[in-house]
């Protein structure tokens, strides 16, 4: 795109560019800025979330609800055209599983991106599995949401039965109350756009790769295990 018209710099935002890639956008001389990429490596600047911390968000609240067995539903990222950063959640939710309690039993439903009903291919795996989760984490809130409507059709009361989390913290999870994981897209792309101003300017950005703080935003889609509450009664 840049070879074929005149721009004076690219933002590429949530997708991995690889290195050749990389290497034609900087012969250009025109800035590079990166929003939530998966690599920073090759860009004149970034901002983005960590992955990693923002996982042990929802891990931590329901360790500390009493759930174990926790599942995390997500794309199939073989199946990705382009490297996609919301793709190294998986990994993050392994790694924070692991590190927060041994004894949380961390499992992954990846769904083909093909399919015509996510949901339905990720509620089939889940009534398929025993013990079955007892909470549910997602990639981003596009996949909570459908989930939050069906389960309940399966039997599957939300929180009382499965507790429910998403990521994003979209419009939509505000208003139907869903527990998911915050973060401010606002304020990223304006700090991406700051970014631009210097680098065209030809200043040096003060933080090259900034990293965003985000937060749990804690609902109603999230309660104790009911493995806990009958313990405790």
């Amino acid at each position: 795109m840049p070879l074929r018209h005149n721009v004076d710099a690219v933002i590429v935002s949530s997708f991995g560019v690889d290195a050749a890639e990389i290497e034609n956008l900087r012969r250009l001389e025109i800035p590079l800025i990166g929003i939530n990429v998966p690599l920073p490596q090759g860009f004149d600047a970034t901002v983005g979330i960590d992955e990693y911390t923002s996982m042990r968000l929802p891990i931590k609240h329901l360790h500390d609800l009493g759930h174990r067995e926790i599942c995390f539903v997500c794309s199939d990222s073989e199946q990705a055209p382009l490297p996609y950063s919301a793709d190294l959640r998986a990994d993050a939710f392994l790694r924070a599983c692991h590190d927060i309690d041994a004894d949380i039993q961390p499992s992954l439903i990846r769904v083909p991106r093909e399919v015509d009903n996510p949901e339905d291919f990720a509620i089939s795996q889940l009534l398929s599995r025993f013990p079955r989760p007892t909470a549910i984490c997602c990639q981003g809130d596009m996949a909570a949401i459908p989930l939050l409507f069906k389960l309940p059709h399966c039997g599957i009361r939300i929180p009382q039965d499965i507790s429910l989390i998403g990521f994003d913290d979209s419009t939509y999870a505000k208003q139907l109350d869903l527990t998911t994981v915050h973060q401010s897209v606002d304020y990223l792309g304006a700090e991406a756009g700051k970014r631009v101003l210097e680098l065209i300017r030809e200043q040096q950005p003060e933080v090259q790769h900034m990293v965003v703080n985000t937060y749990l935003a804690l609902r109603s889609s999230t309660a104790p295990c009911h493995e806990t509450k009958e313990n405790a009664a």
